[in-house]
């Protein structure tokens, strides 16, 4: 139980630290304290999505390429980027920018 905790907490900060550079990277985005969260909460569906979608795809005969035995972790930090980005970018365009600075 502790172990899973633990894990989950790991995951949480690598996370932030790319939402950080990914917020930091795009024009459109601003590094704010909703806008990490709101990466972090995008980027565990994302991440998961992304691995078992590419895993169910790439495993059927004709395709019997398995490129997630050798880097699993590439392929869910390329989803949770996608899942992030996607709601932070959701959140920047129906939440106001007044709304966004009374969270600070």
């Amino acid at each position: 139980m502790l172990l899973s905790f633990v894990i989950a907490v790991y995951w949480c900060l690598i996370y932030m630290i790319l939402g950080s550079i990914v917020l930091a990277c795009v024009p459109s985005f601003r590094v704010t304290l909703l806008n990490v969260v709101a990466f972090v909460i995008g980027a565990w569906p994302g991440a998961y999505t992304y691995y078992y979608a590419l895993g169910f795809l790439l495993d059927h005969a004709p395709f019997h390429i398995v490129p997630l035995e050798h880097y699993p972790v590439a392929f869910s930090l390329a989803g949770a980027v996608i899942g992030g980005s996607l709601l932070v970018w959701v959140k920047i365009r129906f939440i106001k920018a007044s709304d966004d600075r009374r969270w600070l």
